[in-house]
């Protein structure tokens, strides 16, 4: 014994793509991280066409259309359809309920967790009428960056998170780390996935008012700062989603 204090096993829910397409990377790392489907959490993509279908087992096809609706739920996938068309739920959709309870974040609700889960579609409203990604990229996203880049953020094993996440060990210094690195499916650039707001004590962890304090997940070009990224090279972790920040395509 150390003689340090211990702090107790947990169970955390985590966030595929706080920042990025989480379906970038391979789907044998978000398995891990979910323990085979054990652990909760949630998780999007706009890289649903193209990616490895497998990845809808976990993630929500991101629709902004009810004909991208009708062709993910086709493929399989659980939708998360933003409505731009105005045409509120369709048949086997619902409202996502943090619109209709502010009490309600993603870590309570859980309902897009992909297709593990036997539920209804989710839409949300268009705010002023667009869907324009909401991260700003100067802030969070650009601050991780940093910290990877001074060497301040470790890498740990796929496997040691996902036991973490399900409660199954204990985590007592970590509160951020790297847990996948390598090239992107989309264009082969380097890549990075770190997940944050590891830490168990709560005054350390997200304090997202919309997720509640879920593990966040952000994939990153590893070779540039996010708001250099913006100029186009973002889409090696965004791919041609039309709601990335600053949309030079």
């Amino acid at each position: 014994m150390d003689g340090r204090m211990r702090l107790p096993t947990i169970e955390r829910k985590l966030r595929a793509g706080a920042y990025g397409d989480p379906a970038i990377l391979p789907f044998e790392t978000w398995d891990t991280l979910y323990m085979g489907g054990a652990t909760g959490g949630t998780g999007y993509s706009h890289y649903w066409r193209e990616c490895d279908q497998r990845h809808r087992k976990y993630l929500q096809a991101s629709c902004d259309s009810i004909e991208d609706t009708a062709i993910a739920n086709g493929m399989g996938w659980k939708s998360y359809r933003v409505d731009l068309e105005k045409l509120g739920p369709q048949a086997g959709e619902i409202l996502c309920p943090e619109f209709l309870d502010k009490t309600v974040t993603c870590e309570r609700c859980g309902l897009c967790t992909g297709a593990r889960l036997d539920s209804k579609n989710i839409i949300i409203p268009a705010i002023n009428d667009s869907a324009r990604c909401y991260v700003v990229v100067a802030q969070a996203p650009t601050s991780i960056w940093h910290a990877l880049a001074r060497g301040n953020i470790p890498t740990v094993e796929p496997d040691y998170l996902g036991r973490y996440l399900a409660g199954l060990t204990p985590n007592d210094r970590l509160t951020s780390a790297v847990f996948w690195r390598g090239p992107s499916a989309i264009d082969g650039a380097p890549v990075v996935a770190i997940a944050s707001g590891l830490s168990p004590v709560p005054s350390d962890q997200s304090d997202n008012d919309k997720t509640g304090p879920m593990v966040q997940t952000w994939i990153l070009r590893e070779d540039m700062a996010p708001i250099m990224a913006l100029r186009g090279a973002d889409r090696s972790i965004c791919g041609d989603c039309v709601h990335r920040p600053v949309n030079f395509a």
